[in-house]
């Protein structure tokens, strides 16, 4: 982590999207991530999870929430 100066304000960058035109919104972490993404993708979608690292274990995380079959035939890339 670097000066405060420096880090991304997520907030305000949502902020600035949504004023665009595009949802956006910020989310109190992994856990919030995984139930969020869980509850809103409809049958058949596809996700894409890219991460420069472990993410608190996002990709095993989504996968073991998702319903039985639903990561069937899913490809982990580390």
């Amino acid at each position: 982590t670097g000066p405060v100066t420096e880090r991304l304000d997520c907030a305000a960058l949502a902020r600035d999207v949504s004023a665009r035109g595009t949802p956006a919104e910020t989310l109190a972490g992994v856990d919030a991530l995984v139930a969020r993404a869980v509850a809103e993708i409809p049958p058949q979608a596809v996700l894409l999870v890219m991460s420069n690292g472990d993410f608190g274990g996002i990709h095993q995380r989504l996968l073991d929430a998702l319903p039985a079959g639903a990561g069937t035939g899913s490809q982990l890339a580390s």
